[in-house]
């Protein structure tokens, strides 16, 4: 950190489900899932954008980080290691305009195919994805001396679907930051955290610049959906039987209604209850504020033919049940037992009917 003279994102929170519902507030300033924050007794943010404004439509009307620096003459790359993008996954528009002059896309979709050519790059050098990644975004980076640069390099394979991947990428990423520090340090060091405001109504705050004196900075204040919030609450499990089995059911009625709701039922094997369900409660820190509902972070499978683990925040009051986040968030990997869902918010929650 202090070697290469970095800035650390403090209690950075994701603010939605995956890739796709974080990229869009980074990228564009447009939110595709509901901020809901009803335990906080905060109204619900819609969000700015529905599947049919960011999937069915081209995007280039709205502003968008690398092609606004392609405008201002920036040498452009860009690097994901799945054959769809951000924009575009899994079958969206994305922009019209090409954002980036150098790819990586093209040698990743040889790598899926080529069995030679992948036992060269990952299989028979003992190496990931990121690997060649960032050798490729090194070669970028030293090319074209004194021209501009801007890089999206969004590595997805190195912790998908098993985290134990992540610290096989500790030393490479260290080296590809150590080797390319000094060519490409900005003068200001990073700090320069003068706040130039760009909107009459700007949301939050920003993590890189000193906002207005007085606004806290809070999982309350800013638009993020409770379930994601990284604030560490003291919670106790749950373990009346009778509460968590009305939990569970509850939770796994709410999950299928989604997909009735989305008029795909008939087209996902038939969701009920599996064999496991936990909870935990939240716990007031302190003795004398007492809280007019319960809050619990319900986790639970479903049975057989369906699949899948999920969490959601679920709140009780007065002996009735209401979910406290909008999204379910899936615990376990899914890989393509979803394809047969056009919405990539219902492939988790899909197990799609064979035959």
């Amino acid at each position: 950190m202090h070697g290469l003279e970095a800035v650390e994102f403090r209690r950075l929170n994701k603010v939605g489900s995956n890739s796709r519902p974080n990229a869009f507030p980074l990228l564009l300033g447009r939110t595709t899932e509901a901020i809901v924050k009803k335990v906080m007794n905060v109204p619900t943010i819609e969000p700015d954008l529905s599947y049919n404004d960011y999937c069915n439509r081209y995007l280039d009307d709205i502003p968008y980080i690398p092609l606004e620096y392609k405008k201002a003459g920036y040498q452009m790359f860009g690097a994901e290691d799945y054959t769809a993008s951000i924009l575009n996954y899994p079958n969206c528009k994305g922009t019209k305009e090409r954002q980036f002059e150098h790819s990586y896309r093209p040698l990743h979709s040889r790598l899926r195919d080529d069995k030679e050519l992948k036992n060269i790059h990952l299989s028979g050098a003992c190496r990931l994805l990121h690997s060649i990644m960032l050798d490729y975004l090194s070669k970028f980076v030293k090319s074209n001396k004194g021209w501009p640069k801007f890089a999206l390099t969004w590595l997805v394979d190195i912790a998908h679907d098993n985290t134990k991947h992540l610290y096989r990428g500790d030393y490479e990423l260290y080296s590809f930051f150590l080797n390319n520090r000094h060519d490409n340090q900005p003068d200001s060091k990073f700090n320069d955290t003068t706040f130039k405001r760009s909107e009459s109504n700007p949301r939050g705050s920003s993590l890189l610049r000193k906002f207005e004196l007085g606004i806290r900075r809070t999982c309350k204040t800013l638009p993020i959906p409770f379930q994601y919030c990284t604030c560490q609450y003291k919670k106790e499990n749950v373990s009346d039987i009778e509460l968590l089995s009305e939990l569970g059911k509850f939770a796994v009625q709410k999950l299928a209604g989604i997909l009735r709701e989305n008029n795909v039922e008939s087209k996902c094997a038939k969701i009920e209850i599996g064999n496991e369900v936990a909870a935990e409660k939240y716990v007031v820190p302190n003795a004398k504020h007492r809280l007019l509902y319960n809050l619990f972070d319900v986790t639970f499978t479903v049975a057989e033919p369906a699949l899948g683990k999920f969490r959601i925040p679920v709140r009780m009051k007065k002996g009735k049940f209401e979910l406290a986040g909008d999204q379910f968030d899936r615990l376990d990997k899914y890989g393509k037992n979803g394809d047969c869902m056009k919405q990539d918010i219902l492939r988790p929650i899909c197990t799609c009917n064979r035959g």
